[in-house]
């Protein structure tokens, strides 16, 4: 492994470290949302983070060109079966749903 790739992982670790370090400190903190809800909400960033970086060393290190690697988010509506819909009991979740989900 050259010197340059280690650099980067180690980089890519010690960021990890110091994120998982803060974002208990930050859910302990918070009064508005529930500690779990932090966690989870936060270690999903984090892996979405570390994803991306080591998808775009791993494409450095195989020569490839930058500019053909793209890793723009891209919302994508999941569909739902409307049988499922008319079971759910609460007008709040229904909206929801009908506002971000395509029914089938």
């Amino acid at each position: 492994m050259d010197e340059n790739l280690s650099k980067e992982i180690q980089s890519l670790i010690n960021n990890y470290e110091c994120l998982v370090k803060s974002i208990d400190t930050k859910a302990k903190k918070s009064e508005k949302r529930a500690y779990g809800g932090i966690i989870r909400a936060s270690k999903g960033m984090l892996v979405e983070s570390l994803a991306k970086s080591l998808v775009e060393i791993a494409w450095k290190e195989l020569g490839k060109n930058p500019a053909r690697l793209s890793l723009e988010k891209e919302t994508v509506k999941i569909s739902i079966k409307k049988e499922y819909l008319e079971r759910v009991k609460s007008p709040e979740v229904k909206k929801f749903i009908n506002l971000n989900f395509i029914s089938l």
